[in-house]
């Protein structure tokens, strides 16, 4: 990923998620300080987790 023009690699990356609202469909929360009118978009990048740890990430978003 190349921003500002400083290249950030992640290896084993599962997903990266781009928002400006900290919940998605459903009521997940990704990005819990993303602001709608702030001018920016928060990246939320996972990686470089194990299965059984994403699976605690990714159940976590539910109940932050």
């Amino acid at each position: 990923m190349k921003i500002d023009d400083i290249e950030y690699v992640y290896e084993n990356t599962w997903f990266i998620t781009c928002s400006n609202q900290p919940y998605y469909g459903g009521g997940m929360i990704i990005s819990p300080e993303a602001k709608p009118d702030d001018g920016k978009l928060n990246l939320t990048i996972v990686y470089n987790l194990s299965r059984y740890k994403l699976l605690l990430v990714f159940l976590s978003v539910f109940f932050w």
